[in-house]
């Protein structure tokens, strides 16, 4: 078991299938020992294909249980449609998967108001689907043992883009100054869990359907971006709430402030959020591969 003995019950919310650390985020909460994953809730674009994803590769894994819905497909910040690229599905989308019909976001509002204090959220995508719920329900945040996200910039690259928080920043401004006991995993730490061809191979000649999946998608998404490894912002989120010995948290004040467009988390005394600032990347990849290339599923 990696850490303690205290499992967390979690709703996975993701815009899975652009890139390829949301899928690897799906599937290290899956085997972890710490996590039981309640649902999957999908965001950002072409929610649909995005949830059919999540359901394959829950399948591939023993998910098959876990419901998947289909969550805000619009921003709050645009009318502009939402261009998805799925650039690292794979090839694993099946026209007759299917996913939960009721939408997301009634899950997570009647979800989390019928059970207070006992599911976590962890966001791994933009908050859209987040702050609508805040705005359904005014103690949506309140309710949530706790909101775990990925994004946002600190130090010195806080003017470069970073997808999460930038890509809906009415409902990141939302999320952020509500009450929700916040765990914030920015670019900079999240980046150290890092994935390449060496894992690929070890992947693809483990011969589970999991791990041959992981490949595929894998495989693809590096060729698409043209890169030799890329980071698992998504898993690494996932390794600081699995491993909190191998993070260092800040407990000092935050604050929100706006740079262009951009939202940023700023020393202050606005929020009482944890920021994570460093992860041992390296060693949490070595205990995931170790715990996938095991798995029977």
């Amino acid at each position: 078991m990696f850490g303690g003995s205290s499992i967390e019950n979690v709703i996975i919310d993701t815009d899975i299938g652009d890139g390829i650390d949301d899928a690897f985020g799906l599937v290290g909460a899956q085997l972890s020992d710490r996590i039981t994953i309640q649902a999957v809730v999908t965001c950002w674009g072409d929610v649909v294909r995005r949830a059919q994803l999540a359901r394959t590769l829950l399948y591939s894994c023993g998910g098959a249980n876990i419901p998947v819905f289909a969550g805000a497909f619009r921003s709050m910040s645009s009318d502009e449609e939402i261009q998805t690229t799925f650039d690292s599905d794979g090839g694993a989308l099946y026209s007759d998967t299917t996913v939960d019909s009721r939408p997301g976001v009634d899950y997570m509002v009647d979800s989390v108001s019928s059970d207070p204090q006992n599911i976590s959220i962890v966001a791994i995508g933009p908050l859209t689907n987040i702050a609508s719920c805040i705005q359904i329900d005014s103690s949506f945040a309140s309710n949530l043992k706790r909101l775990v996200v990925m994004g946002g910039r600190s130090g010195d690259s806080m003017h470069l883009e970073e997808r999460n928080f930038d890509d809906d920043p009415v409902a990141t401004e939302i999320v952020l100054n509500s009450d929700a006991n916040l765990l914030v995993v920015p670019f900079e730490p999240s980046s150290k869990v890092v994935v390449g061809h060496r894992e690929m191979c070890d992947l693809h000649d483990s011969g589970t359907e999991c791990c041959q999946l992981l490949s595929t998608m894998l495989r693809q998404y590096l060729a698409i971006r043209c890169r030799a490894s890329t980071p698992l912002f998504d898993l690494a989120t996932i390794g600081c709430m699995e491993c909190p010995d191998l993070a260092t948290f800040d407990y000092s004040g935050l604050s929100v402030t706006r740079m262009g467009k951009k939202v940023r988390l700023v020393k202050g005394e606005q929020l009482t959020a944890r920021l994570v600032t460093q992860f041992d990347g390296v060693k949490y990849m070595a205990m995931f591969m170790d715990k996938i290339l095991g798995c029977k599923c």
